[in-house]
């Protein structure tokens, strides 16, 4: 299954070095970007969301949630795009994503794991906008003082 982002969640991908623009992609009229079936396998396994979650909380350590650990635990995902697989990745995913302040209802949280690329997108749209707030206030507090 392929799976489609918003071109402008493809370049900030790129510019975090999480995607390399020469990865064969289909730009589609719509404004979004088709991925090959290995990128596209990487977001409906939560694998690629880990990567994203472990650059953002590296490069902004102050933006995470002071309630949780810094442990991210994400040497343990698997690669493969079985349900258990999945289920076992998401999980991972979504209590980390709570140290960036973005909750996922379990209810979201399943229809990701049965394959609902359009609330994959929409995670990934959170994860996006909640980013720029943090690089905003980062770059703010190192300006301000």
């Amino acid at each position: 299954m392929n799976f489609a982002i918003n071109n402008d969640i493809y370049e900030w991908l790129i510019s975090l070095q999480l995607i390399k623009p020469t990865h064969y992609v289909q730009r589609l009229s719509s404004g979004k970007v088709m991925l090959d079936d290995f990128l596209s396998n990487q977001f409906i396994n939560g694998t690629m969301f880990s990567k994203i979650l472990q650059k953002l909380l590296d490069s902004n350590p102050k933006a995470v949630n002071k309630s949780f650990s810094n442990d991210t635990s994400f040497d343990t995902l698997y690669s493969t795009a079985s349900p258990s697989s999945k289920l076992y990745n998401w999980n991972l995913v979504c209590e980390n994503l709570k140290k960036i302040n973005l909750t996922i209802e379990k209810d979201v949280k399943d229809l990701i794991v049965a394959g609902d690329t359009d609330m994959i997108n929409e995670v990934l749209r959170d994860i996006y906008e909640k980013s720029k707030k943090i690089n905003v206030k980062f770059v703010c507090y190192n300006i301000t003082y």
